[in-house]
């Protein structure tokens, strides 16, 4: 019996799995550098971005693992008054006694009569007035100031007549300031009639208002209004007597007061209005005081800062829009 020949063991070709592993080697190295390049001139290249190079994506952005810090709904900015020249006060401000003792007098000067005597820590109000002061009268600078004991925000409303006096103060000496200016805190919310009206002085307004406008809505007329300021100029911007009023419906308070630029046009008596104003208007630069010669305001001369101040703090009308009719008082 024959045998079939033994099948001869096949053995790997090491020679050829060598050179392959090998080539294969040495292409992985070639196509990394190609890929790679130069690492220190592609750092100096990723600093310096090429115009076409787009900014990196808010989504990229936002895989930062820095905290985030969520507004706050209720939270306030600091309100920022404007910048007054050194020891100004504004008309329709309220300030604060610094000194021991605080005479106000019956007209500015020392001889004017003491009608009533402020201690350390009281608080009295600059008249809204464009003749409230300052004015120099024997080496002081005097305001007009309205002063009610216990008093520390104005306006009147909850004060009642002869509850408070008017007068004469003086501002300070060489030495230093007798008052300063109380600090502003802005209501938050909507600055509506009642808020204009019953809780923001003239001054307060201004602070709190700023560049930003307000929205009211009342009632508008003011019956019995009317008068001249002579000297205030612009009139219609100086001269309060001029304001136009909204005042709530069906009542005489509360009741807000603006100037109308010349070629505004003006609601009617009883008309229903939502009307928009502004402060800081750029009119004022040009307010002046300029008292005629018989009046007794000619005896003093005005501050022109201050002037521009007072007229700064008028509520300028916007635009309005008529949404009712009202009868009251008639």
């Amino acid at each position: 019996m024959s045998r079939a020949p033994a099948r001869r063991e096949q053995r790997p070709p090491w020679a050829m799995i060598v050179g392959l592993a090998l080539i294969t080697v040495l292409s992985a190295v070639i196509i990394a550098v190609l890929l790679l390049g130069n690492p220190a001139a592609d750092a100096a290249a990723s600093a310096t971005p090429s115009a076409s190079q787009a900014p990196p994506s808010s989504a990229a952005a936002s895989t930062s693992t820095a905290p985030t810090v969520s507004p706050t709904a209720t939270a306030v900015a600091a309100p920022t008054a404007p910048e007054l020249p050194e020891g100004l006060l504004p008309a329709g401000a309220v300030v604060t006694v610094t000194t021991e003792m605080l005479r106000i007098r019956s007209e500015p000067g020392l001889d004017g009569k003491v009608v009533e005597t402020m201690s350390a820590g009281d608080a009295a109000y600059i008249e809204n007035a464009i003749d409230a002061g300052p004015v120099s009268a024997d080496g002081f600078a005097w305001y007009q100031v309205a002063y009610a004991h216990g008093r520390d925000v104005w306006p009147f409303q909850d004060v009642a007549p002869g509850g408070y006096v008017t007068g004469w103060m003086a501002a300070g000496d060489a030495a230093g300031p007798y008052v300063t200016l109380a600090d502003v805190s802005c209501p938050q919310g909507p600055l509506d009639l009642d808020t204009l009206a019953s809780r923001l002085t003239p001054w307060e307004r201004l602070v709190c208002i700023g560049t930003r406008s307000v929205t009211i809505e009342g009632r508008a007329g003011c019956d019995g209004c009317g008068g001249v300021v002579a000297g205030a100029s612009p009139t219609w911007l100086a001269d309060l007597t001029q304001l136009e009023y909204v005042t709530a419906e069906g009542n005489s308070y509360p009741a807000v007061g603006f100037a109308v630029p010349p070629d505004g046009k003006v609601p009617k008596d009883h008309d229903v209005v939502r009307a928009t104003l502004h402060v800081d208007d750029p009119a004022a630069a040009t307010c002046a005081f300029d008292p005629p010669s018989d009046s007794t305001s000619a005896r003093y001369e005005y501050d022109p800062v201050a002037v521009q101040v007072f007229c700064r703090e008028r509520l300028v009308l916007d635009s309005f829009k008529v949404t009712g009719h009202d009868s009251f008082p008639d």
